[in-house]
């Protein structure tokens, strides 16, 4: 039972009574003291405790692990309300990362079994939110004359308390693009079919027989901060000029390119 200035969980005394129907302890309905044949009428009743219901018994609870999982034992810190605060007493150099669970006890002084992990990195003592999982299934294709289509998912399961909300796409000819040096080729706000996000865009035109260098990003606007897939590398296709041909008489002449 948790200690409280009220108890947490007060069972509601004396116990209401709630008449129900069954067969498993019968009393007769005309009052005599033998039992009735299985078919008879009989009444029952059900003593049932009931938890009351409290308002100020909702409390939010902090779990948190310093370069380690939440031990559930104990909360770091408490509230009756959010936003609330707490201080992490860090390593030396103020370099970890902090795992955080929230949960709630109801007016009824139950309480959320809430897993799902927030994790806060803190280099030399400031923190900040790790980014969104990467995209997945990138794909590069060849469009027509000179573009390319690319193909990417990102997978919201439910278990990122921070997800990315939006599509950013790099593209350079011949090197890896540097985030932050290089500009954004394209970028849009991710649509949701459920839990996936789907991109496809077309994008050029860029030169036929060079290599393009495509990375995709899931960035999330609240802190800029992109969780990156591995960079694509694609060499364009070279369009192939075919010899025209020309009609005379019935007969077709092939024109020759130069050799």
């Amino acid at each position: 039972m948790r200690s409280s200035p009220k108890s947490l969980q007060r069972i509601a005394s004396p116990p209401r009574h709630a008449p129900y129907r069954g067969r498993v302890t019968r009393r007769p309905s005309n009052g005599s003291g033998a039992l009735p044949p299985p078919t008879s009428p009989y009444e029952e009743t059900w003593e049932q405790s009931f938890r009351i219901e409290d308002t100020t018994l909702v409390i939010y609870e902090l779990y948190a692990g310093v370069n380690a999982a939440p031990d559930f034992t104990t909360p770091v810190a408490t509230s009756a309300t959010l936003p609330f605060s707490w201080t992490p007493t860090l390593p030396p150099g103020g370099n970890a990362l902090v795992n955080c669970v929230v949960r709630v006890v109801d007016r009824y002084s139950l309480q959320s079994f809430n897993l799902y992990q927030t994790v806060v990195k803190f280099v030399s003592g400031a923190g900040v939110l790790l980014p969104p999982t990467p995209p997945v299934l990138v794909r590069v294709q060849d469009a027509q004359a000179g573009f390319i289509r690319v193909l990417a998912k990102y997978i919201d399961t439910g278990d990122e308390p921070n997800p990315a909300d939006t599509w950013v796409v790099y593209v350079k000819i011949g090197a890896d693009p540097v985030p932050g040096t290089d500009p954004i080729t394209y970028q849009t706000l991710m649509l949701f079919g459920g839990p996936e996000s789907g991109l496809t865009v077309v994008l050029g035109p860029y030169t036929p027989g060079t290599v393009a260098h495509v990375l995709v990003g899931a960035l999330r606007s609240s802190d800029s901060q992109v969780g990156f897939a591995p960079v694509v590398d694609w060499t364009l296709a070279v369009q192939l000029t075919l010899p025209e041909a020309f009609m005379f008489g019935g007969d077709t002449y092939l024109q020759e390119g130069p050799d």
